[in-house]
């Protein structure tokens, strides 16, 4: 994307940018599960749904939840740092992040047409990291652009903003690592009845490090009917 084409977004209305942030968040939902289109005669169609919402729930609550300790943490560096200008910031992050994701969306759709869950998968975190990773810069370049975090010459108010976003990043990453694991399925699994919440005792690096060992094998493939225990 250009900087005229982000500067126009910027220059929108709120209800304009949070409709940008649904729609693109909807997009990449929906390109989670496209390998429903491959799996005729199955109900997997709720999963679809399901991640269509997630998605931009997803968005529009992590930033909420790292705000507030964001900006306790933020006044040890700068006491002058206003919740509305973190807030005007956590905005444009997740704005920026819905943008990507959606740029994303193609790819996805692409993996899922081999039908391997493996890949999907670590494509899938891998586009939720990159674009976390491109919100937390366009939350940054918000703090420069809004003259916050400091009063002092510009090189104060760059190096301020750089470790207050980094506070920004962490918790933003971790947030929403833990809250998307909690809300999952995003993906979904064509052995398995569509669940709306799938809780476990089994935590994100669980699955990471099980995908890791089947990917050394060419990945787990989605299974083309429900699992025998699974059979009514």
């Amino acid at each position: 994307m250009s900087i005229a084409s982000w500067r126009f977004i910027q220059e929108q209305s709120f209800p304009k940018r949070a409709t940008i942030i649904i729609i693109c968040a909807v997009v990449f939902g929906a390109s989670l599960t496209t390998y429903v289109i491959f799996m005729p005669g199955n109900p997997y169609i709720m999963q679809v749904v399901a991640s269509c919402i997630k998605v931009p729930a997803l968005l529009f609550l992590c930033p909420l939840i790292a705000l507030y300790p964001t900006l306790l943490i933020s006044k040890l560096f700068d006491r002058g740092m206003e919740a509305r200008a973190l807030l005007k910031a956590s905005f444009s992050c997740i704005v920026a992040t819905a943008i990507c994701l959606a740029f994303c969306a193609p790819c996805i759709a692409i993996l899922n047409s081999f039908g391997n869950y493996t890949i999907v998968i670590f494509a899938s975190y891998g586009a939720f990291a990159l674009a976390g990773l491109i919100g937390c810069f366009a939350f940054y370049s918000k703090l420069i652009g809004v003259g916050a975090p400091s009063s002092s010459p510009n090189f104060s108010s760059r190096e301020s903003a750089m470790r207050i976003s980094a506070i920004w990043l962490v918790l933003f990453g971790l947030v929403g690592a833990e809250v998307g694991w909690s809300i999952r399925p995003f993906v979904g699994w064509t052995g398995q009845p569509f669940e709306w919440i799938r809780p476990d005792h089994t935590q994100i690096w669980n699955q990471l490090a099980t995908e890791a060992q089947n990917l050394r094998v060419g990945g787990l493939s989605f299974p083309s009917e429900l699992e025998k225990e699974y059979r009514k």
